[in-house]
């Protein structure tokens, strides 16, 4: 039985990357299907429960919201059309298209929860749709997330850069790029050290148990962590970076800047990541 990547598509602009990138994951999980979920908001969940009685105002504003979103949902749905027609070797028993009238976060977690994947845009704020997406994915579906910049993709998983560390979410991260790391020509293990330690030449167990062949390479957290492992992978040429998400908790990263909130902010190569 085979599996299914989730496509959280918000914006018409951002299919074609994130179908793409979708598409490519999905045929490394062994075909892999491909849902695609265009959220359309529901008006209501923006009228205080205090307002019994709608005004013709609030009225009025609700149908225009519901306008939009709908004439949204048609724009993002004719990219995702014109994507297939380009695609012709996907046959539309390994697609599928949904656009509810719903809230991000409820459909992100009923239908992200048992996606092998959830595949969205690198977020314009944390506050936006996308960013709403963003954190459902992660902390209540409690799936992977495969974030894609707003930048032109020409190549994903040809060569990986992992930033190691032994917490859970980095080893879960790591094992769920897997079918990736198994086909890539080269993986690329970053790992931060002080300034003063030496850098050990092992690889993880977790990459050799899994027989996964890779380079370590040391990056001294003297600099800004988020800045020197941005520079390091585009050095190394990486294509696709594997990284624990939220070693704090999300409300503290995003007051103090930590490494997750600058790599999804900052991070012009796709981002796979894992709480």
């Amino acid at each position: 039985m085979h599996g299914f990547v989730l496509v959280v598509l918000n914006r018409p602009d951002t299919a074609r990357p994130c179908l793409n990138a979708a598409a490519q994951d999905a045929d490394a999980m062994n075909e892999a299907r491909v849902e695609v979920l265009c959220v359309r908001l529901d008006p209501a969940s923006t009228i205080f429960p205090s307002e019994e009685i709608l005004t013709n105002e609030r009225r009025e504003l609700r149908e225009l919201r519901e306008n939009d979103a709908a004439q949204w949902a048609a724009a993002a749905n004719r990219a995702y059309n014109t994507w297939l027609d380009e695609h012709s070797d996907w046959a539309a028993d390994r697609t599928s298209w949904s656009d509810p009238v719903s809230t991000i976060q409820h459909q992100v977690r009923v239908r992200g929860s048992g996606a092998d994947l959830i595949v969205l845009p690198s977020p314009a704020s944390p506050w936006d749709l996308d960013g709403q997406a963003l954190r459902a994915a992660i902390f209540e579906a409690d799936r992977p997330v495969l974030i894609i910049p707003n930048t032109p993709i020409y190549a994903m998983g040809r060569s990986i850069a992992i930033i190691w560390d032994e917490e859970q979410p980095t080893v879960r991260a790591v094992l769920d790029a897997m079918p990736l790391l198994a086909q890539a020509h080269e993986v690329f293990v970053l790992i931060t050290i002080d300034r003063d330690a030496t850098p050990s030449d092992l690889l993880p167990q977790l990459l050799i148990d899994h027989g996964v062949d890779a380079e370590i390479h040391a990056i001294q957290r003297a600099r800004p962590i988020g800045k020197a492992l941005r520079e390091h992978t585009h050095h190394l040429g990486a294509d696709l970076v594997v990284m624990g998400a939220y070693a704090h908790h999300p409300l503290i990263e995003l007051m103090s800047g930590g490494l997750t909130r600058f790599m999804v902010s900052h991070a012009d190569l796709p981002v796979l990541m894992r709480h």
